[in-house]
């Protein structure tokens, strides 16, 4: 008898233990699911899942969260998806009612879920409890298209949309036009551009694009849910004309959900000194409108293109017989800008060529570099071997500044 006494005392003591391990393991009381159903509720809510749990009587309970995902079988798939991780308890929280659409997800009629809850203590979180085999039903569901949208009730219940919403994602598309194209009409569909280079600094860059900064690529993702239709990629508020977009950017028409997009910008300065513009991006479809990129480049060797030259050459009329070759001069002066030195460079050389389209008329110079503040006397010959008129004009090209031109007048007789 003192023998099973003894026995007794210990297994009464081993389990007092037990139970006081647990109890500080624990910590606080975890949800209990005692039904979860199908329901109907009054109002908009129109149906949903009725929960009952356990009351639990504790002051710290802060909030349930409620996880849910449709019941396949399989305990990995699909994954849970937040229902609501901060739903006040009510009633001493026996009672959970979830909606058929929260605004975040949505049960579609004649699916089964799985549901499971927690009970949060301040920064505590308590382990899951779940209950799967939730069936939604959906009583008394009319074939009238109420919303004007192309969808009957009874398939809006089946797709969990809203059938007094003819837009039941707020996305700007027609639900039944969204079935139609096969997309999701309760998940909003945004192309969404995000910019990995908000602006782009050149540093200093020649005419001829010599310097290694001179071409730039902008970087940016498509990070929203839907195809980003681009309208046009353009340079603007470019005053001087020196800020390129890659080859075609008008090839690029879509950017398709978590695809990266890398596209050149050139700088070519046309004038001394710093020069600003902005790259801008139109896409028709974006959540939000996409931010300019700030362009800054700083042109230097670079002819400030205020060059003059003589007007008129005149030879006059020569006879044939005469042996001697008259020559007369162009002048042609580099003239410097106000600010022509900058940053220890002073204005690029004002390079240019020069032809004629008079026969027998050649400038005795054909290509010159002339430096900021310089000028030049070119001579023009005129080889009069035979009568007739030689008029026509002098032309001075410059690939950075155009041209200039000068017109000839002479005859032989």
């Amino acid at each position: 008898m003192k023998t099973f006494k003894k026995i007794l005392f210990g297994l009464l003591l081993i389990s007092f233990v037990f139970i006081c391990v647990v109890s500080d393991a624990l910590g606080y009381a975890n949800v209990s699911i005692n039904t979860a159903e199908s329901t109907t509720f009054e109002g908009p809510a129109h149906h949903g899942i009725h929960i009952e749990t356990t009351q639990i009587e504790d002051p710290n309970l802060t909030y349930y969260e409620v996880q849910i995902k449709e019941d396949t079988g399989d305990p990995t798939y699909p994954a849970w998806d937040v229902y609501n991780s901060t739903l006040f308890p009510y009633t001493g929280g026996a009672q959970i009612n979830l909606p058929y659409r929260n605004g975040v997800q949505y049960l579609q009629k004649d699916k089964t879920y799985c549901v499971r809850m927690r009970a949060l203590y301040g920064a505590t979180a308590t382990s899951w409890t779940e209950q799967c085999g939730i069936l939604v039903t959906v009583e008394g569901a009319t074939t009238d298209d109420v919303d004007a949208d192309g969808l009957t009730e009874i398939e809006e219940y089946e797709l969990g949309t809203d059938p007094n919403n003819p837009d039941s994602d707020g996305d700007g598309i027609n639900d039944g036009q969204e079935v139609d194209e096969e997309s999701n009409p309760n998940e909003a569909l945004f192309s969404q551009i995000l910019l990995f280079t908000p602006e782009v600094d050149f540093g200093a860059g020649d005419p001829f694009g010599h310097q290694p900064n001179q071409q730039q690529f902008i970087e940016f993702e498509n990070v929203g849910d839907d195809v980003a239709r681009i309208e046009e990629i353009r340079v603007i508020n470019d005053d001087t004309g020196s800020f390129f977009v890659g080859t075609s950017p008008e090839l690029l028409s879509s950017i398709t959900p978590e695809n990266i997009i890398r596209i050149p910008v050139t700088f070519i300065p046309t004038t001394h000194g710093t020069v600003t513009a902005e790259l801008e991006i139109v896409v028709s479809n974006a959540s939000e409108e996409v931010e300019t990129i700030a362009l800054t480049g700083t042109g230097f060797n670079i002819p400030n293109c205020n060059f003059t030259v003589t007007d008129i050459v005149d030879f006059g009329a020569l006879s044939v017989e005469d042996q001697d070759m008259p020559v007369q001069y162009v002048t042609i002066s580099n003239e410097p800008n106000e600010n022509w030195q900058m940053n220890g460079t002073v204005d690029g050389g004002l390079s240019f060529t020069l032809g004629t389209d008079v026969e027998g008329v050649a400038p005795g110079l054909r290509n010159y570099v002339l430096d900021a503040g310089d000028s030049i006397d070119v001579p023009m010959i005129f080889p009069h071997h035979s009568a007739g008129d030689y008029d026509g004009t002098l032309t001075i090209n410059s690939f950075l500044c155009g041209s200039r031109t000068v017109e000839i007048f002479g005859s032989a007789y």
